[in-house]
């Protein structure tokens, strides 16, 4: 097995590869904020990942069953939330 840099720097289309998954389903998890860490060296410049961060965000979403993704996309709504709809509706 091959071993990878973690400081190796990946496009968006190598890491939707490496992911298995299309290009613009990685953009889409970027501007949702529930993608790998990125960076982009100037605006609207090229999107770049480092390879350590995408394995860290592979790490952060393994799960043991299907239920554990849905309580995750579930957001429980807490009393901060509550306090500023209340606030907005006024």
């Amino acid at each position: 097995m091959t071993s990878i840099d973690p400081n190796e720097l990946w496009s968006t289309e190598q890491v939707a590869r490496w992911l298995g998954v299309m290009p613009a389903t990685l953009r889409k998890l970027r501007l949702e904020g529930r993608g790998p860490k990125f960076f982009q060296a100037v605006k609207k410049g090229t999107v770049r990942y480092r390879a350590g961060d995408v394995l860290a965000w592979i790490n952060l979403n393994l799960h043991r069953s299907s239920m554990e993704v849905v309580s995750r996309l579930v957001k429980p709504v807490v009393e901060s939330d509550k306090k500023t709809n209340e606030e907005g509706a006024r």
